[in-house]
């Protein structure tokens, strides 16, 4: 006996420096293939960055905890780096995931921490 799993699937495309008025339907710019993925996705219109810096922002939107409650203050890879990694207690999504059952796999920029890569915070594979 062959047992469907009804879970859903989870794709997220998380972009840099990209304007979030750029997904919409009435847009100038011409995305079609991004177009067709939305018509069957859930996306936010009314996002909110934690902080100037990228590494931050990837930490909150993993951890669901602002900078001050996960420990990455700014960009983790530069020299003048408050922080290089998230606080020890600090639990991401894809671990949760994980342990669910889900399979996770993660490609693109992890940015993240310094310490610790995909693999160590609940992605089962990593493409590069």
């Amino acid at each position: 006996m062959v047992v469907k799993d009804t879970r859903p699937n989870i794709i997220i495309f998380m972009t840099d420096q990209q304007n979030g008025d750029t997904i919409k339907p009435d847009h100038q710019t011409k995305t079609p293939n991004l177009n067709r993925f939305l018509n069957d996705a859930v996306y936010f219109e009314n996002a909110y960055c934690p902080s100037p810096h990228c590494c931050p922002c990837r930490a909150t939107f993993f951890s669901g905890m602002y900078p001050s409650q996960h420990g990455v203050w700014n960009n983790v890879e530069v020299d003048n780096a408050l922080s290089r990694g998230l606080y020890n207690d600090v639990v991401l999504f894809p671990e949760i995931l994980q342990k669910k059952g889900y399979r996770t796999v993660f490609s693109g920029k992890w940015h993240v921490s310094a310490y610790e890569g995909p693999k160590d915070r609940g992605f089962d594979i990593v493409l590069r």
